[in-house]
């Protein structure tokens, strides 16, 4: 798509150009370049966040692609992910012109109205609870952490939906 394809894309289906009194239609640079930021976001590969940090890693090495995706039989996550054919299209796009972390979900541990935020101590196995919003995990540290302290995990998703419903009242 060239530079004009996007902007007649741009002004159709964004809604973002103005006509002016000889009815041309004109756009801002603001809104060119928004625009064009958030179409290149909308295109680029979503990558989970260990690929996204082997590729960084490699490029600051000032490896190639090819190096890099030779070294990565070295390590089992990212070999077992790159054997699928459409990861490996992603990992070359993703090389090439930029990526988006593949968003997980994360968790905290909660105990009655209570959430977890840490241990009283570094030498005590007293957990620190408080009334509002507690840290977050990932779903298999969380369920080992509300095992230990005999809490239940509550997804960042319901925990949002939690806090505008308190809020609306």
């Amino acid at each position: 798509m060239d530079i004009h394809e996007l902007r007649d894309e741009m002004i159709l289906r964004r809604g973002i150009g103005y006509i002016n009194q000889e009815g041309g239609v004109y756009l801002s640079m603001t809104d060119v370049v928004n625009a064009i930021d958030k179409y290149k976001k909308e295109l680029l590969p979503v990558i989970p966040l260990f690929i996204a940090e082997y590729i960084e890693r490699s490029k600051s090495r000032n490896l190639s692609l090819v190096e890099t995706m030779n070294e990565a039989s070295s390590f089992d996550n990212i070999r077992i992910w790159l054997m699928g054919h459409i990861n490996q299209d992603r990992f070359a796009k993703a090389w090439t012109v930029g990526y988006v972390n593949e968003k997980k979900p994360r968790y905290e541990v909660v105990k009655n109205q209570y959430s977890f935020t840490g241990w009283r101590s570094t030498d005590s196995l007293h957990p620190e609870w408080v009334e509002g919003e507690g840290i977050l995990f990932g779903k298999q540290d969380a369920i080992n952490l509300a095992k230990l302290v005999g809490g239940e995990i509550r997804s960042e998703e319901d925990r949002r939906e939690t806090a505008e419903h308190n809020t609306l009242f």
